[in-house]
């Protein structure tokens, strides 16, 4: 028997449009994008999706947050990472709420990336 087709929840839509990419130009090719690029940014959608998930504070207040407001859409970020991986900035549109806004910042700033960024890559990453 085939399941019913699930809504997305608001973590899944919040992350949708997560595919992180170094912002080299509206016009640019994204062939032209060399492929470490490429490679970093899947692994750091990946790694904001783990820390997402994670069972702390700031997750489990801002999943909550998402469940309660039912954010219909994804979020737009962009990031800026010191040679180790670590995020330095981020600037996202709000989500409305300064709580949650701070839970973000704290899920996604209290620990580098898995693997720091390929030399020369472009930044933010959006």
């Amino acid at each position: 028997m085939k399941k019913p087709p699930s809504r997305p929840g608001p973590l899944r839509r919040l992350l949708a449009g997560l595919l992180v990419l170094p912002a080299v130009g509206a016009a640019a090719d994204l062939d032209a994008v060399p492929s470490s690029w490429i490679a970093y940014s899947e692994l750091v959608g990946r790694q904001l999706q783990v820390w997402f998930g994670a069972d702390n504070d700031p997750a489990r207040r801002l999943r909550a947050y998402l469940e309660q407001q039912g954010r219909p859409g994804p979020l737009l970020v962009r990031l800026w990472f010191d040679r180790d991986g670590h995020i330095t900035r981020l600037e996202a549109d709000g989500l409305g709420d300064t709580r949650a806004d701070r839970d973000l910042w704290r899920l996604w700033t209290r620990q580098p990336v898995s693997e720091p960024p390929p030399p020369g890559m472009a930044q933010p990453l959006m």
